[in-house]
């Protein structure tokens, strides 16, 4: 795995976002050595990401707090 160097995506809403604003992710030990580069979000996104998280909410504080029971 170290030879690869993995694109990482923001996830906003369950779905990837590539802005083009990207940064270097490299090894804490060995800062030449680049894993993966990450995508940095704007102020857009951010807001995007807030909006997704609202909406999530609704549906979570609507979901009981107990499993349902398997049908027999």
């Amino acid at each position: 795995m170290l030879k690869e160097v993995v694109d990482i995506p923001a996830i906003i809403g369950g779905k990837e976002v590539r802005t083009g604003r990207t940064l270097d992710v490299v090894c804490p030990h060995d800062h030449k050595h680049k894993l993966g580069v990450a995508h940095q979000v704007s102020e857009k996104e951010v807001q995007q990401a807030i909006e997704a998280s609202r909406k999530a909410w609704i549906e979570w504080s609507e979901t009981g707090w107990r499993p349902a029971r398997p049908s027999s």
